[in-house]
């Protein structure tokens, strides 16, 4: 099932959208020779949309984020813990033990017998956590660091959008004096034929390259020194600009410009647009090499844009212009030009298909686990508590549901074993929710009480002293490890010892190591 939600963090758009163009940057090394060309440029707006669009896809194919970048706000766990321990009711042998709940706690040996854990250890080890996180004046020191990032932030912010203004703003006066060009019968019959309409066409004395600019109105300018009696440049130059009309790449490059400005601290959100723009005119020319039929008129087209290719680089953020930026690499694609066979078209599409899917599914929002309490029940000898792999929509009152239903489990359980109760337990909650099984993290503890735990103890030669830890054979125990019941021990000794518990959570083998 996929779940959708609008709640990615803006960081976590960069560094996904980071990690994005790292990947197709190398597709595009490996791929860019045998791909269509107008396959780039749609990755390109995938990451775009990433960057920009803080939506959160989760799906059975998302990954987990790190830890850093996974992390809930302290608020958050609150609220859950909070929400937790009002709602929860528990089923125990040992009492009723709803109101602090195991789940978020630390267990002692007051709410839960057998864990070897005292309530003196418990409050010495919270002292020395508060202790070790204090430190004078970092109440403030954090919040002084977050404000000066926050700041210099902003400051960037509006230089990029200032200067990109800037740009645009020279762009506007240089055309603000264009002319129209009218009554041009090659040119209306190019815009004719490619079924253009309200596209304009203008000269102006400022340009030294042809550029199709707009966004919604989208306008074609011409250097006024151009030839205009070449017919056969004309022709391949509105051609170009047309194609950039109607594949939208103005609007493509605004999204680019809004990207930049607001990741403009991103040198990897800089080396997209260079690779967009590059692609763009790749893709621009593929396309009007499809639309000739002939060999001669392809290579006409070469020199016409060998020709049209101006001397210098300019910056073109806000229109589409023919560039000498890799023009050589362009000239030599159009003279390589082999038109796209049907199964290439086919596998590119396939390629396309997957790959954007995967992009834009593969990350996911941070998002609190947790799902149920720790439930008990007089009738098992496992407590069972369920977390989430992944941010899945559960609908209304998801808790309350999964519990009953693990609670259920435990009633009814006959076989006593670990294994079968967690595979019951997700088969049951995949079911409820409609969800695939892998969505819940089953998690079982073995609970017994002090006197069923020495009773079993004892027959493996542990004894419980008189201050609380375990002696093996009248030897005083380094270290006692027993995951399965979640109880360890460490004091000055000259034994570990490590128990092993089989699905029914009896003992099945005591590892003992001395040292001498």
């Amino acid at each position: 099932m996929i779940n959708f939600r609008m709640n990615m963090p803006f960081y976590l758009m960069g560094f996904s959208g980071s990690i994005m163009i790292l990947l197709i940057s190398l597709l595009r090394i490996i791929l860019k020779k045998r791909l269509p060309k107008f396959v780039f440029p749609i990755l390109w707006f995938v990451v775009l949309l990433r960057l920009l669009i803080p939506f959160s896809i989760s799906t059975p194919i998302s990954l987990k984020l790190p830890n850093w970048a996974s992390s809930v706000s302290n608020t958050a766990i609150t609220d859950a813990i909070e929400t937790t321990a009002s709602n929860t009711e528990f089923y125990a042998a040992y009492g009723d033990i709803s109101e602090e709940p195991d789940h978020f706690n630390s267990v002692t040996d007051t709410t839960l017998p057998g864990t070897g854990i005292t309530e003196e250890t418990a409050e010495n080890n919270t002292a020395v956590t508060e202790q070790t996180a204090y430190m004078p004046g970092s109440e403030n020191s954090g919040t002084f660091q977050v404000d000066k990032l926050i700041a210099l932030y902003w400051a960037g912010f509006i230089i990029t959008l200032v200067i990109l203004l800037w740009q645009k703003h020279r762009c506007d006066i240089m055309l603000k004096d264009s002319l129209p060009v009218e009554n041009n019968d090659l040119i209306n019959s190019v815009l004719s034929e490619m079924n253009i309409k309200n596209v304009r066409v203008f000269t102006c004395d400022g340009l030294v390259s042809p550029m199709a600019r707009g966004l919604f109105k989208a306008s074609i300018y011409l250097p006024a020194h151009m030839n205009f009696e070449n017919t056969v440049m004309l022709r391949h130059i509105i051609t170009h600009e047309v194609m950039h009309i109607k594949h939208g790449d103005n609007r493509l490059k605004a999204l680019m410009l809004a990207a930049l400005i607001l990741n403009w601290f991103n040198p990897l959100v800089w080396l997209l647009s260079r690779f967009l723009n590059s692609d763009l005119e790749a893709a621009c020319d593929e396309a009007v090499l499809d639309y000739y039929d002939n060999d001669d008129e392809r290579k006409a087209y070469a020199l016409s844009l060998l020709e049209m290719a101006v001397s210098r680089n300019r910056p073109a953020l806000f229109y589409s212009a023919f560039s000498k930026t890799e023009v050589e690499k362009r000239i030599k694609n159009i003279l390589n030009y082999k038109k796209a066979t049907a199964l290439a078209l086919a596998v590119a599409t396939a390629f396309l298909l997957c790959s954007a899917s995967v992009f834009a599914a593969t990350w996911q929002a941070p998002f609190s686990p947790y799902l149920s309490s720790f439930c008990l029940s007089s009738n098992c000898r496992w407590g069972v508590s369920v977390e989430l792999t992944r941010d899945a929509a559960l609908g209304n009152n998801a808790k309350e549901r999964a519990e009953n239903i693990i609670m259920s489990v435990l009633k009814n359980d006959v076989s006593g074993r670990s294994d079968v109760i967690k595979a019951q337990i997700k088969t049951a909650l995949s079911a409820e929710f409609n969800v695939e099984e892998n969505v819940f993290d089953v998690k079982t503890s073995l609970c017994l009480d002090d006197t069923e735990r020495n009773e079993e103890y004892e027959k493996w030669g542990l004894t419980q002293a008189d201050d609380g830890f375990f002696v093996y054979k009248d030897k005083p125990i380094k270290t006692l490890s027993d995951k399965t019941l979640g109880l360890y021990q460490t004091k000055a000794g000259v034994v570990d010892i490590t128990i092993e518990r089989d699905t029914q959570g009896y003992i099945v083998n005591l590892m003992a190591d001395y040292e001498y």
